[in-house]
């Protein structure tokens, strides 16, 4: 159906390993798109760090502050 599984709450059922910090360096080094990070991030578990440092280290892997965000969207979800 191509319509992600919904839990019993309705919202998009999350699958797979949790997806940490190093797992987006990696990614965005593979050549991934900012598009297919943020998929990836709302479709898996979220395990990131999010400190000040942590947030640093990000922006200097070149990641996006869209990305950021759906990583701190992420990270809020029950």
């Amino acid at each position: 159906s191509g319509q992600p599984e919904t839990g019993s709450n309705g919202k998009p059922q999350l699958s797979g390993k949790a997806m940490s910090n190093d797992d987006i360096i990696k990614l965005k080094e593979a050549g991934l798109s900012d598009e297919l990070l943020i998929a990836k991030i709302k479709s898996a578990p979220a395990a990131y760090h999010l400190e000040t440092e942590d947030l640093i280290a990000l922006k200097k892997a070149s990641i996006s502050d869209v990305v950021i965000g759906a990583m701190i969207e992420a990270q809020g979800r029950p």
